[in-house]
């Protein structure tokens, strides 16, 4: 197996699922749109994200960095994956660990708002972000339930 290192910031990850096993990008894409009610498109392009935002993780060790809400159900089902997760963790060069927040008070609300806010920061740094699946806490429509998820990564 080739090991692949943490992409530069500078430059946007193009791996896919592919690269762990030829066909798997497309089976893991379709779990997600049927488990999830999305189409194909928005399946991959939620995938793609998934995989920048473990990346962004890996570059920050020891952050709590949070997740869109549809982010999040790819990493649930990556981290469900375990030689899938393994496999990401040699090519990102960290251990990935998944942290369920069940604390809603207001000041833990208030830290993953901060915490969401400097992931997208950190996102923006790698290239665009799909608005509609790293929605921005100003929009009106954002809601704890449809904008961030309460699962945090960090790399170890």
């Amino acid at each position: 197996m080739h090991v692949h290192h943490p992409w530069p910031p500078d430059r946007k990850m193009t791996m896919t699922f592919d690269d762990y096993r030829p066909g798997y990008h497309e089976l893991f894409t379709s779990y997600l749109a049927r488990k999830n009610g999305w189409t194909a498109d928005y399946a991959t392009a939620v995938t793609d994200s998934a995989l920048q935002f473990l990346a962004v993780c890996a570059e920050h060790p020891g952050e709590k960095l949070v997740s869109s809400d549809d982010v999040d159900q790819a990493v649930d089902a990556i981290v469900l994956d375990t030689e899938l997760c393994r496999w990401l963790e040699t090519v990102l060069g960290r251990q990935v660990i998944h942290q369920p927040s069940y604390a809603h008070s207001p000041v833990e609300r208030a830290r993953q708002d901060i915490a969401y806010s400097i992931t997208i920061g950190y996102m923006r740094q790698r290239g665009p972000v799909n608005p509609h699946i790293w929605r921005d806490l100003t929009d009106t429509a954002c809601t704890v339930a449809s904008c961030w998820s309460s699962c945090r990564v960090v790399a170890a």
